[in-house]
């Protein structure tokens, strides 16, 4: 087997290591951020301290990840079968709660969009 094709165990746990220091953090700091999405930051800024290349391992595990993320969606979409009276039942707070979210997600993204490209527009000049 060769090198590049092996599993990227090294990879997994840096991954594992910024998501674990993540939720550490969460729980020993009064910080209004869930451990996962500091978790998420730590390894953002690893990746850009280290700049690893396409076959670094902790890249190859990344697209790993993202290449099954279909598989993430199971287990919630087990739980609204599992409560599905629930479901019913408070289905109108969920609708405005999805389609508040959506929105807001929108927004963000639009004004994120408009500065990169703006900035981008300034290097270039």
């Amino acid at each position: 087997m060769s090198r590049s094709r092996r599993f990227p165990l090294g990879g997994f746990l840096i991954i594992l290591g910024c998501q674990f220091l993540g939720v550490a953090i969460a729980a020993l700091a009064p910080l209004p951020l869930p451990g996962t999405v500091i978790g998420m930051l730590i390894f953002f800024a690893y990746l850009q301290w280290q700049r690893p290349g396409p076959e670094a391992g902790s890249v190859r595990a990344a697209d790993g990840l993202l290449a099954n993320l279909q598989l993430f969606f199971i287990p919630p979409g087990a739980g609204i079968i599992a409560h599905l009276v629930l479901v019913r039942n408070e289905w109108l707070p969920l609708l405005g709660g999805f389609l508040a979210s959506w929105v807001a997600a929108a927004v963000v993204t639009g004004i994120t969009a408009a500065v990169l490209l703006r900035l981008g527009s300034r290097r270039v000049a």
